[in-house]
């Protein structure tokens, strides 16, 4: 949704599918790769991200800090993160290879507020690692009233 929110601000037209000048495909877990491979093959014009595809990569800042394109999925709620890390270290888990293992903040509440609704799905791992979690506790809470 973010990628969609940095194009649409450079002028292009956006829209979920395949089939346009450049398609993204991202991967959250490894279990999709093939999918995704076979994806490139039909339209080598693809561009493929995700921790799933590759731990190393992520979006840049300048898309990384756009606020969600929720026109894309038609959504009346808000989805995103206040925090990224999880210090637990879990063998099983992408997450401190990703994110980090320190636990530090991404965003605030009103950037993932979807303005045509007053509901937010939080998809932190771990925001009560947060030393942060009561300071974004307090700000959802007054964003609530």
């Amino acid at each position: 949704m973010k990628i969609s929110s940095y194009h649409k601000s450079l002028g292009d037209i956006t829209r979920l599918g395949t089939g346009g000048e450049l398609n993204y495909i991202s991967c959250v877990f490894s279990k999709h790769c093939r999918m995704a491979e076979y994806i490139m093959e039909l339209y080598p014009n693809s561009v493929t991200g995700g921790p799933g595809w590759d731990h190393d990569v992520s979006l840049p800042p300048e898309i990384n800090n756009c606020r969600p394109d929720y026109e894309l999925y038609d959504i009346s709620y808000g989805l995103g993160r206040l925090t990224e890390g999880c210090p637990s270290g879990c063998e099983y888990c992408v997450v401190p290879r990703t994110e980090g293992k320190a636990v530090h903040t991404v965003s605030s509440i009103v950037d993932i507020v979807n303005p045509l609704g007053n509901l937010v799905v939080l998809l932190d791992s771990n925001i009560l690692a947060s030393t942060d979690w009561t300071d974004h506790f307090n700000e959802i809470q007054k964003w609530g009233r």
